[in-house]
């Protein structure tokens, strides 16, 4: 997963035996936008790499997310494989930043890092597979030789 980090909510543990976890609001390509809980010690480090970095505009890249259905709407959680970068150095990256200036929807949505969407996360299964399966044409990132 790729996107503009949008929001980071932090919410205080309402008991002694509840997880930390941490809620991380990110704005994909074409303006959808999707909630990731990450847990535990992930939500721990990520806390501190995300206090250390003074930027706008972070573009987020996660791998190993588990997709649950819960009330009809996707939500997406952390694993223990789960890994997390934070603008990286990355062909990808690169390559989602240079389509900011060709899909202007998204820099708008993320005007003062905060998402025009009041809730972010309100997304049917039927919406995030429309917009999955929608038949663009793909773009390689890499190299050829």
């Amino acid at each position: 997963m790729i996107g503009f980090l949008c929001k980071v909510d932090i919410p205080a543990p309402s008991g002694a035996n509840q997880s930390k976890r941490v809620i991380l609001h990110i704005c994909m390509e074409e303006g959808i936008n999707l909630r990731l809980t990450i847990w535990d010690a992930l939500a721990d480090s990520f806390a501190t790499k995300f206090r250390e970095i003074d930027e706008r505009n972070i573009v987020i890249v996660a791998t190993s997310i588990l997709p649950k259905s819960f009330g009809g709407k996707l939500c997406l959680s952390a694993s223990s494989s789960t890994k997390i970068y934070l603008n990286g150095d990355f062909e990808v990256v690169k390559y989602f930043r240079a389509r900011q200036n060709v899909h202007p929807e998204i820099e708008d949505n993320f005007k003062n890092g905060e998402s025009k969407n009041n809730d972010p996360h309100e997304h049917s299964i039927a919406e995030i597979l429309s917009f999955i399966s929608h038949e663009k044409e793909q773009v390689s990132t890499r190299s050829r030789d």
